[in-house]
């Protein structure tokens, strides 16, 4: 798993940005708990906001879906509903 937040690491939004990009079978774990494949609309379509950034708030990036059930169970954290749009 890696973690991209604003400040950490300095460039973590185009970090982020590259590692989404070059894994198609990843999964993004939001601050709220949401999962999301590497090609979901709400996390590939950029807000058109003023300062806006892929990594204002944490994104938990997961190789495969068995990386991301690891950290769910041996952090006991509950992922929120799947998303409507990828249904990750």
């Amino acid at each position: 798993m890696q973690v991209f937040k604003d400040g950490a690491p300095k460039d973590a939004e185009a970090q982020f940005v590259r590692w989404r990009d070059s894994h198609p079978d990843g999964l993004v774990v939001n601050e709220r708990r949401k999962a999301h494949r590497t090609d979901c609309f709400h996390i590939t379509v950029p807000f058109y906001v003023i300062d806006f950034s892929w990594t204002k708030r944490a994104k938990y990036c997961f190789e495969n879906r068995v990386e991301l059930q690891r950290w769910v169970r041996d952090n006991n954290i509950e992922l929120d509903s799947p998303c409507r749009r990828c249904g990750s």
